[in-house]
């Protein structure tokens, strides 16, 4: 009930996306690719290595050994991670459009790709990654989740779409809700997505039928812009443009 920032430390780009694994944070860091922090500490964060991408590093998942980087026009790109304080990278994967979000399930990683829709990678062997399948989307894929057989995507001047990636070399667009005036992220808990709008908040969507997502609840009270969302346990936790949670 009373959240309080314990430590902070500065990176050389934009701290666009983060994701932990153990002892370490793993920073999408814009121009300057992946940055890996010591988090032992937790009051005293400490970056100790990096690993140029060769793009514009905007989300990134960790899977066991590997952090996988949404790398804008060169797509997927792979990190070893297994020595943090040498990552290095082994493996690349173009995609059509830019690489904005991604999610990984199962040996694959779902990359929403802006105007190409969702693309689907195998990453079974992260130094060669395959692109194996593909459905294009209305509006501009920004970010993805995947929950089971389902992705969800984001995408500007739309909204959500549900995918099923049972076949992922044929995933097939299921259903959506484009109600939104500026869609931005996209956390899945259960049956719920919960979606943000940088104009009009966080949204809940039931997802239980996938063809027909609805609306269920909403929280417009957040104030400035909201783009970040994730969940956890009985709460959901939304991030602003001006730098709050």
């Amino acid at each position: 009930t009373n959240p309080e920032v314990v430590a902070q430390v500065d990176t050389t780009g934009d701290a666009n996306s983060v994701d932990v694994s153990g002892s370490f944070a793993y920073v999408a860091d814009g121009y300057y690719g992946l940055q890996v922090v010591d988090v032992s500490n937790p009051q005293n964060p400490e970056i100790i290595a990096n690993a140029d991408t060769p793009d514009v590093a905007y989300d990134v998942v960790v899977v066991g050994t590997h952090a996988l980087v949404a790398d804008r026009r060169s797509g997927l790109q792979a990190v070893d991670v297994s020595d943090p304080q040498h990552p290095s990278l082994i493996g690349g994967a173009n995609t059509p459009g830019e690489a904005w979000g991604l999610a990984s399930a199962d040996g694959f990683a779902c990359i929403a790709d802006y105007g190409s829709g969702l693309q689907v990678i195998d990453t079974s062997t992260p130094m060669s990654p395959d692109r194996i399948g593909q459905v294009d989307l209305p509006g501009y894929a920004l970010s993805v989740a995947v929950s089971g057989t389902h992705a969800f995507v984001m995408a500007d001047l739309y909204g959500l779409n549900v995918i099923d990636i049972a076949n992922p070399s044929d995933p097939v667009l299921m259903g959506g809700i484009g109600t939104f005036h500026c869609p931005w992220a996209v956390a899945v808990a259960g049956n719920f997505a919960y979606v943000t709008d940088r104009f009009t908040g966080m949204h809940i969507i039931d997802i239980s039928d996938a063809e027909h997502p609805i609306v269920v609840g909403s929280v417009e009270e957040i104030a400035d812009e909201t783009w970040g969302v994730a969940v956890k346990g009985s709460f959901a936790y939304a991030t602003n443009a001006f730098g709050r949670l």
